[in-house]
């Protein structure tokens, strides 16, 4: 006898092996895929170009991680670090065309500027009560950056 409950009959061999290949069947049905997985941007098998910017604004630090296709289309999150280490994430969605770009928050954030020099981006940033900064930052080109482009320490 393999299980015995109070008042009932014993469970049969090939009860056990069909449970035991019910839950296997289970297991690897509900198991990812990684042969159906995109690549993570910037890495081989993606289309998209992957850049991380650094730099400040006023008193708060930014990274931005940019993922760009080859049609200008262009993704990215900033993350905007104030000087009390809170960190505001805004999720960007654009467009580059002849080294330009601008790209829009949901919220009505925009950040527009220029990507003609390698190693800096310059841009400005409005934000959705109007109000304009500029900011500089360091291009660091092919980054680590997560499947929505937040870029990785």
């Amino acid at each position: 006898m393999l299980f015995r409950a109070r008042h009932s009959r014993p469970l049969g061999r090939s009860l056990w092996r069909r449970l035991v290949l019910c839950g296997l069947a289970a297991a690897l049905f509900a198991a990812p895929v990684p042969l159906l997985a995109e690549p993570l941007p910037g890495a081989p098998g993606s289309e998209e170009s992957v850049e991380v910017w650094s730099g400040s604004i006023l008193s708060a630090t930014f990274r931005v991680g940019m993922c760009t296709r080859p049609d200008g289309a262009l993704r990215g999150v900033f993350l905007l670090t104030h000087k009390n280490g809170n960190t505001d994430v805004y999720h960007l969605y654009g467009r580059v065309r002849d080294l330009e770009f601008e790209a829009r928050h949901a919220s009505g954030h925009v950040i527009w500027g220029d990507l003609s020099d390698p190693g800096t981006v310059r841009g400005k940033m409005r934000i959705k009560g109007g109000m304009k900064f500029s900011f500089e930052g360091k291009r660091q080109y092919n980054a680590r950056v997560s499947a929505d482009c937040t870029p990785l320490p």
